[in-house]
């Protein structure tokens, strides 16, 4: 009784300024929330994981697990596209998800819970100059069904948000407003 509840977030990341902009606006939001974060490039296994393992040496063992990041690479039809540059983000989407789950699964408290949050077009119909991003996020998501499968303690999440503006999206025509076309902007599935 008379216990203090605290949430604390620990964030990875490739740019510091920017994990560093969203500790502090983090840290800002309330009293009860502590935060702290990781430099690590996710498609390097040792850096992700030393990432993973800085913070259960503060936090104890992670509860809530996201992982959210991707690689566009240049927009291209199949037959105009670079084939390392195609490959390169193919691989990248998958890695990124493997490296992720392997370096989580050690530091995960029991009964934990994975969100992969994921891209509509993934599951949305063929965009021209998106065959390497929508093939290899689909892979991606049917990746991260086997954390589930394979310890029956963890709860896996795969989210969509429909249409979110950022660099990436720079690099393509669609915007924030085509999330309209994504049923409902979000989507969800349990495992």
């Amino acid at each position: 009784m008379g216990k203090t509840f605290q949430v604390v977030i620990g964030i990875i990341g490739r740019r510091e300024q920017h994990l560093k902009r969203r500790v502090a606006a983090i840290s800002a939001f309330t009293s009860s929330t502590k935060a702290d974060y990781a430099v690590a490039e996710i498609t390097v296994k040792s850096m992700l994981q030393a990432a993973f393992d800085h913070f259960p040496s503060k936090f104890e063992k992670i509860d809530v697990s996201v992982s959210n990041a991707g690689h566009l690479s240049n927009v291209a039809a199949i037959d105009d596209s670079d084939d390392e540059d195609w490959r390169e983000g193919s691989e990248t989407n998958t890695k990124r998800g493997f490296n992720a789950i392997r370096a989580f699964l050690p530091q995960a408290a029991l009964y934990a819970v994975v969100l992969n949050a994921n891209t509509g077009l993934a599951t949305w119909h063929s965009i021209l100059g998106l065959s390497s991003y929508s093939s290899s996020r689909i892979a991606s998501a049917k990746l991260f069904e086997h954390p589930q499968v394979e310890h029956l303690d963890l709860s896996v999440v795969k989210v969509h948000p429909g249409v979110v503006e950022m660099a990436m999206t720079e690099k393509t025509w669609v915007t924030a407003n085509d999330g309209r076309r994504f049923s409902g902007n979000e989507t969800w599935t349990l495992y």
